[in-house]
């Protein structure tokens, strides 16, 4: 199974919508146009995605729904609470193995818990952190539960780092 892993786009802050909590802020317009150039740039390796699952916040939401825009991506976007920062690790290896009907997965979060799947299911430590709008391919090794670093695309200097 290709498992990409997303780190949702720059949200608003709280400084601006002091009513917002945490978990209702929203992707800024700048966030929006950078999600959508990191997905175009990306589009050749996630167009055959066969599921996407997110964190139910707000700005993992929208990035999960600019991601399937941009890659034809046409099936529902699933969010689920092991996605959260707050959730077990080991909720969301379960649901990783009971998603292995998919042959193309994608998750889209948050940090530390993106950077944090990349360690525990490749070994790989990331040589940069997981930026926002940061994608990150890994491959399974069959039945092992163990995953191979493919890249990871920085958006900060939009390009592929293995």
């Amino acid at each position: 199974m290709k498992l990409f892993l997303a780190r949702h786009a720059d949200a608003v802050e709280f400084s601006e919508y002091s009513d917002l909590n945490d978990d209702q802020r929203y992707l800024s317009g700048a966030g929006r146009i950078t999600e959508r150039k990191v997905a175009e740039k990306v589009k050749e390796h996630i167009s055959d995605l066969d599921m996407i699952f997110t964190s139910p916040l707000i700005r993992a939401v929208q990035t999960a729904e600019i991601i399937a825009a941009v890659s034809g991506y046409s099936s529902d976007i699933i969010p689920v609470q092991e996605l959260r920062n707050e959730s077990r690790t080991s909720s969301l290896t379960d649901l990783l193995n009971r998603s292995d009907i998919y042959s193309s997965v994608m998750l889209v979060g948050h940090e530390p818990k993106m950077s944090m799947l990349v360690n525990l299911l490749s070994g790989a430590l990331m040589k940069e952190s997981f930026s926002k709008s940061g994608i990150c391919l890994m491959e399974s090794l069959q039945d092992s539960g163990q995953y191979i670093f493919k890249w990871y695309f920085g958006p900060n200097k939009m390009a592929y780092i293995r």
